[in-house]
């Protein structure tokens, strides 16, 4: 599990850290980041993320909304720079020889597995918990090596492509409003 950091150990710069803010449906988001110092990620070194760690949400939303917000969003760890877990987050650290990373955060990301962690949540008002134990107790049969990898290429390829769409989209979005702002705020300014 991440680390209870004190408020006091926060820092403006140093050793980034994850926050389950950061975590999306199957992506890290990078964007404001915690940072702590060299010596209070010393002192919490069980929480440094690795290479190909699977960062899970123990704290998020009943299914209900966006995924986004929702208990047990999962995200593959790609980074080779030093980074920070923060409390109620878990690393899953799969094991190379049996599972391929990006194919079991795919699985944990399914619906069916979803509707399992939702359905395990230790509820408070409007937010979902899950223990720990709950999450070691998941079991899931694998297929072999090769077509784990085959299975995460396919899902990777179609993921790329909608991240593309979304760009294009942004794009889209943003020239519209430029065209907008030129046709009508500018050119009515002027009549």
């Amino acid at each position: 599990t991440g680390a209870i950091f004190k408020k006091s150990e926060f820092a403006k710069e140093g050793i980034p850290v994850i926050k389950t803010a950061n975590i999306k449906s199957n992506k890290i988001n990078f964007n404001k980041l915690s940072y702590v110092s060299d010596s209070v990620a010393q002192k919490y070194k069980r929480c440094e993320i690795l290479y190909n760690d699977i960062l899970f949400t123990m704290t998020g939303n009943q299914d209900v909304g966006n995924p986004n917000y929702w208990v047990g969003r999962v995200a593959v760890f790609k980074e080779k720079k030093r980074y920070m877990l923060n409390q109620r987050l878990c690393i899953i650290r799969p094991n190379k020889e049996l599972v391929d990373a990006d194919f079991l955060a795919y699985y944990l990301s399914s619906s069916q597995t979803q509707s399992y962690f939702m359905n395990l949540d230790q509820t408070s008002g409007k937010q979902t918990n899950i223990l720990l134990g709950k999450i070691n107790e998941c079991r899931i049969k694998l297929p072999d090596m090769r077509m784990q990898k085959r299975i995460a290429e396919i899902l990777k390829e179609i993921d790329s492509k909608i991240a593309r769409c979304d760009e294009e989209i942004n794009n889209l979005e943003e020239q519209a409003v430029k065209y907008y702002d030129e046709l009508f705020i500018q050119n009515h300014s002027t009549a």
